[in-house]
């Protein structure tokens, strides 16, 4: 089956149109929005179809399999890589995908301190999810530096949209202030009752965090706050891209 155009985005293997199907084990509930090889990511990143011609290969069942075992692209079946380390009671897992279209319990978005989504990221939670998720934030209002705010996820597939404000352009303490906002989001998916919470890597890209910092930091901070115990039983980092996966998956292999 062709590409189905804006509605399908091949951004998110969007399976309502019946380009791919992803059938994802217990924790990730149908994980569509992943497992994407370098060329589907690096197309979806440009906006354009990500297909490669190939309409054969669409529609063949793409499973998420266990740690470290490869599984394959859900649009061109390129071979990549999910990862996995139990910590405590509960479990950290790497995957690659569009965060924004996972249906996981929640998933975290960098915002700033006036709670305007914004472009990119924010720019495809308004247009996939309607106007309520804005409405919500309006009526909180603000986000300090390091903290984290809860909304409903509108028409999207996870439930809820954590949203936190991290390090912005090299700001001082800037280790500090991304392990305060990721357990600032992990406290409150615990007020919440949320057990599952998608994170994207906080601060990089516009905002110029390193992406080895923000792993390090990130993965750090989240393997601590789950040995110490907690409600959340599982956290899943999202990257849309191998430069993004690289070093995440380095330290999966290395330790944090």
């Amino acid at each position: 089956m062709p590409c189905a155009g804006e509605g399908c985005r091949c951004f998110g293997v969007a399976t309502r149109e019946g380009n791919a199907r992803v059938h994802g084990r217990p924790g990730l509930k149908g994980f569509s929005g992943g497992q994407l090889c370098d060329e589907c990511s690096a197309s979806a990143g440009r906006g354009k179809p990500a297909g490669h011609g190939d309409t054969g290969r669409q529609g063949k069942d793409v499973r998420v399999r266990p740690p470290a075992r490869k599984v394959r692209c859900a649009l061109c079946s390129e071979e990549t890589m999910e990862m996995e380390k139990k910590v405590g009671r509960g479990v950290m897992r790497l995957v690659r995908g569009d965060i924004t279209d996972l249906d996981v319990e929640a998933f975290v978005y960098d915002i700033t301190e006036d709670v305007q989504l914004g472009s990119g990221y924010g720019g495809a939670i308004q247009q996939r999810g309607g106007p309520s998720i804005q409405k919500e934030l309006n009526a909180i209002g603000s986000c300090p530096k390091g903290h984290a705010v809860v909304t409903g996820a509108g028409e999207l597939k996870a439930r809820h949209i954590i949203h936190t404000n991290g390090p912005k352009f090299h700001e001082e303490d800037t280790e500090g202030k991304l392990e305060r906002c990721v357990v600032a989001v992990l406290e409150q998916a615990e007020k919440k009752g949320i057990t599952q919470v998608a994170f994207p890597p906080i601060g990089t890209g516009l905002y110029q965090v390193p992406l080895d910092v923000c792993a390090r930091v990130m993965m750090g901070a989240v393997e601590a706050h789950l040995k110490r115990g907690s409600t959340v039983r599982e956290v899943i980092f999202v990257a849309l891209d191998s430069r993004e996966h690289a070093p995440f998956a380095a330290r999966f292999r290395g330790g944090f």
